[in-house]
């Protein structure tokens, strides 16, 4: 038995928590999911890599029987990682099946969508595309909406690859001029994993933190990116 209270509509305060990566070693995502259930939060982020390979039914059983004690009460909200697309079709059917937005398109949803809390909208975005299509024009639109909601202060984007990174995979020259649109728009923070580290920091008019340390091996610092302002 558990308890959840929906978004406010007006401005309160709020709290969530931002997590990913807890792929590949159930032990020390259970050990997280021990820290999170201790801390008071509305709603739940995670920016991607649930699992080893998303088309696995066995894995998707393993992570939401560890995430129970989080899901039983709080709202997750998720950006798919590339693991998630591991096994083709079957691997996004299986994340649509679990975590598709609320908004569709004639009735077919995507790998991205938005949703408001209180005086703050997300967007969360599939990162591994590759920008030249469906996904960029809706976020364009989605941004442009934005700028006109009433009571909207912050805009947070969240998607598995950010734009920097001073981890192994660096940051991620999919989204090209992506970048200069959320800035443009006023997205204040990016949240993003896929390098299994924390980090801060901010390029291009953008603060960004990576936090993808929920349970996949720990990676060590590879690079010394200019906009690197804290890495662990």
């Amino acid at each position: 038995v558990g308890h959840f209270t929906t978004a406010p509509v007006d401005a309160r305060p709020f709290r969530f928590i931002v997590y990913g990566d807890s792929r590949s070693d159930e032990a020390a995502h259970a050990a997280v999911v021990r820290q999170i259930a201790e801390r008071s939060a509305d709603f739940l982020v995670n920016t991607g890599d649930m699992v080893y390979r998303g088309s696995d039914p066995q894995e998707w059983d393993r992570f939401f029987r560890t995430e129970a004690p989080l899901l039983r009460d709080r709202c997750s909200f998720v950006a798919v990682g590339n693991h998630e697309l591991v096994g083709g079709r079957d691997g996004q059917v299986a994340f649509l099946k679990y975590f598709a937005p609320d908004q569709a398109d004639g009735g077919e949803h995507h790998l991205y969508g938005t949703f408001r809390w209180g005086n703050t909208r997300f967007f969360l975005l599939n990162a591994m595309d590759e920008w030249g299509g469906r996904e960029r024009g809706w976020l364009e639109d989605a941004l442009g909406t934005a700028s006109s909601e009433v009571g909207l202060v912050p805009r947070i984007a969240v998607l598995h690859h950010g734009p920097f990174s001073s981890g192994p995979h660096h940051g991620n020259l999919r989204l090209g001029s992506v970048v200069q649109m959320l800035r443009d728009h006023h997205v204040e923070l990016v949240l993003a994993g896929h390098d299994h580290i924390y980090e801060r920091g901010e390029g291009a008019g953008l603060k960004y933190v990576i936090s993808g340390g929920a349970g996949a091996p720990l990676y060590p610092r590879e690079d010394r990116a200019p906009q690197t302002q804290r890495f662990e």
